[in-house]
């Protein structure tokens, strides 16, 4: 029995007309022209899962990335568990440019100054993270949503591109071209009718007369397998610049707060140049010999708010004789460990030529 889509178009061809209100499901429109075999047929899928069917996919799954990222403009689902992995390890702050990764080294100058970025080294990178998300659980969270949320969009729109591969335009070489991606489709009478008196399927409506030319014609077309794309698609645009503007805005932020957090602690200035002193001998956790001197020096930490400088320090004798661990909280203390004031001028500027 001839299915009422058919019996339509049979009409339109014999009388180049139809009742709007009796079109078949399927048919969002249709256009006269003088000869009615060229009357445009307008087709449309209200519904996804037809679409989709009409192309072989079936996958309760399928369907549901499809709806997930088909027709998202943007990607609003973030997986906080993620990429709070991804500051834990570190990735986060490898996403920094040059410029943000120098405002975190100045925040651990301030708060940790015996650390120092170093997006190469993955212990450091995590190090770093550590002691960011403790000091400053809230900034660090709102970094790594700026860079989740990026990512996601990334993804989104990979997966997308990957969808957009596997269904745009799946009629065409039948002669149904497509005018908007996995939802409307122009044609004419002639062009249906004779696809279906041509696969014998007069009792099919749209939707079925599309299914059946996609698998006699197109049986090994993949499409499909969609559940793992978000997980297993390339990420290849990736909106850097956009991450580290907002990631920037939120380490100027915190930058500010902490200056003027610091210059409310009398000490501030003095801790400053004890840092000085430190980076000039050559910095936290490395041993240096003291020129002239049976001693070798390690600065170990510098707490930010009472200037207490730990080191050890070890006197020359054998393997270097015993080592001890000391502190100090002005650098008149320091230049007394160092035996002299001048002693220290003269082992920075040795140093530094060393360095």
């Amino acid at each position: 029995m001839a299915s009422d889509t058919y019996e339509i178009l049979q009409e339109i061809l014999k009388t180049g007309e139809v009742n709007r209100w009796n079109y078949p499901e399927y048919v969002r429109d249709v256009r006269p022209a003088k000869n009615p075999s060229s009357t445009k047929i307008i087709i449309a899928f209200e519904n996804d899962d037809d679409f989709l069917e009409t192309l072989g996919v079936e996958d309760d799954n399928d369907k549901y990335v499809w709806a997930k990222f088909a027709h998202q403009y943007e990607y609003d689902y973030y997986d906080s568990d993620r990429y709070t992995d991804d500051w834990d390890e570190g990735y986060v702050l490898d996403g920094l440019s040059e410029e943000n990764l120098q405002k975190v080294d100045y925040i651990l100058k301030i708060i940790e100054p015996q650390l120092t970025i170093n997006v190469n080294d993955d212990g450091v990178r995590r190090q770093v993270a550590k002691v960011l998300v403790n000091k400053f659980p809230r900034e660090a969270d709102e970094i790594t949503y700026e860079y989740g949320y990026e990512n996601q969009q990334c993804i989104a729109r990979a997966v997308k591109e990957e969808l957009l591969s596997e269904t745009k335009n799946p009629f065409l070489r039948f002669g149904i071209v497509e005018k908007d991606w996995g939802w409307r489709f122009e044609t004419t009478v002639s062009i249906l009718v004779n696809w279906y008196r041509t696969l014998k399927a007069e009792d099919e409506d749209i939707k079925g007369l599309l299914k059946r030319l996609i698998q006699r014609y197109q049986p090994n077309t993949n499409r499909g397998d969609w559940y793992e794309l978000e997980y297993s698609v390339w990420c290849n645009d990736y909106d850097k610049d956009a991450f580290n503007y907002e990631a920037g805005k939120i380490l100027d932020k915190l930058i500010s707060d902490l200056k003027e957090t610091m210059s409310e602690n009398e000490n501030y200035e003095d801790y400053l140049k004890m840092l000085d002193v430190v980076s000039d001998l050559g910095g936290f956790n490395r041993w240096i010999v003291i020129p002239k001197e049976d001693r070798r020096i390690r600065f170990l930490s510098i707490d930010s708010e009472t200037n207490l400088l730990k080191f050890q320090i070890t006197v020359k004798g054998g393997d270097y004789g015993k080592t001890e661990t000391r502190s100090v909280k002005t650098l008149d203390d320091l230049y007394t460990t160092l035996n002299h004031p001048e002693l220290f001028e003269h082992l920075k500027k040795t140093i530094q030529n060393i360095l």
